[in-house]
């Protein structure tokens, strides 16, 4: 890794790329939505949900080397559409996710200033039909977005079994929402910054990938970098509580259904059940 200056322009000259403009301002943050990005339904309902105009940044990479675009949209009152996918026989549910389509080449053309030109993409990702539906697994976002493409998730949508419209009732506001790292560090919670998505492999067996988490520890929080797990055998009928300490060991609390964990909430990050 190299040693970074963003924007040096001792000799008249410089040269940043988003690299090494975006990490350290993003170190700033945790989340991801500074403000709107809303989900709502249309006001004469249908299958088409809007996006509705806001801010933020989406992470990429693996630390020490992750940044984040900043992001934003200020399309009318209404948002951006989004279609949910023709409801199917049994219930599902979908993602709504905001991402960085790295296929589109960056703009330097006064025609897409700010790279107007669909960089940012909203879409919906359907979820597997069923009795009992899950959220999409990670293998259903990568393929219907891309498996290099950042993104980050906006709300959930319950598609019931053959309906023909979404109301606001059926959508859950899934929004992390963004603030200064370590100005609120005294009451924040540890949290999972990029990586770390658990998704099935087979029956009880999981998978996940790796990332980075912050640990809050008498009001520091600390960065810890987690390798992946290429398998955890998990019990039915437990709820599982992942946790990880700062020397990015991982540990499985395994408790009855509904009850919290007994882990101290410093180092717990989430959740398996």
């Amino acid at each position: 890794m190299s040693k970074l200056v963003a924007n040096y322009t001792a000799n008249g000259s410089s040269t940043s790329d988003e690299y090494g403009t975006f990490v350290t301002f993003n170190r700033f943050f945790q989340g991801d939505v500074i403000e709107g990005f809303a989900v709502v339904a249309n006001s004469s309902p249908n299958m088409t949900v809007y996006v509705q105009p806001g801010s933020g940044r989406i992470t990429t990479g693996t630390y020490p080397s992750s940044y984040g675009y900043l992001i934003s949209h200020d399309t009318g009152s209404q948002g951006e559409a989004v279609t949910i996918a023709t409801a199917a026989a049994s219930a599902r549910i979908d993602y709504v996710l905001a991402y960085i389509d790295k296929a589109v080449a960056g703009s330097t053309s006064g025609a897409n200033v700010n790279n107007t030109n669909n960089v940012l993409k909203f879409a919906s990702v359907a979820g597997t039909p069923s009795g009992s539906p899950v959220v999409p697994t990670l293998s259903q976002i990568q393929t219907a977005i891309g498996a290099a493409n950042p993104y980050i998730i906006l709300a959930q949508v319950a598609v019931g079994a053959s309906v023909s419209t979404i109301t606001n009732p059926n959508i859950t506001d899934k929004r992390v929402f963004a603030a200064s790292r370590n100005a609120l560090a005294l009451g924040a919670a540890s949290y999972v910054d990029n990586g770390l998505v658990w998704s099935s492999v087979s029956g009880l067996n999981g998978t996940m990938t790796a990332g980075l988490a912050y640990v809050n520890i008498s009001g520091v929080m600390l960065a810890v970098n987690l390798a992946a797990i290429a398998s955890r055998a998990f019990t039915a009928s437990k709820d599982t509580y992942v946790a990880v300490d700062v020397y990015g060991n991982v540990t499985y609390n395994e408790v009855a259904n509904g009850p919290h964990s007994q882990l101290c909430l410093s180092t717990q990050y989430g959740s398996h059940r």
